[in-house]
């Protein structure tokens, strides 16, 4: 029952056992912080602005909970 502006990027977490790192070029930092979360790992963060630039985990790589990713942030 909750209403989402158009263009809004929507995360969904399912029951695969295998966490696989997405492309978060131009994902915000909140949307950083839930993935993080429902991972289990540590983020650090570079740079200023509110948009994701460069990520240290490739997308498509497996994840490991505890690991540390480390984003690049600009506009």
């Amino acid at each position: 029952g909750e209403k989402v502006s158009a263009n809004s990027r929507i995360l969904l977490l399912t029951n695969d056992k295998d966490q696989v790192m997405p492309d978060m070029y131009d994902w915000s930092k909140k949307e950083v912080e839930q993935l993080a979360n429902w991972f289990g790992i540590k983020v650090t963060y570079e740079g200023s602005g509110n948009k994701v630039l460069t990520q240290s985990i490739e997308a498509a790589t497996n994840v490991k909970k505890g690991q540390t990713l480390k984003i690049t942030l600009g506009n």
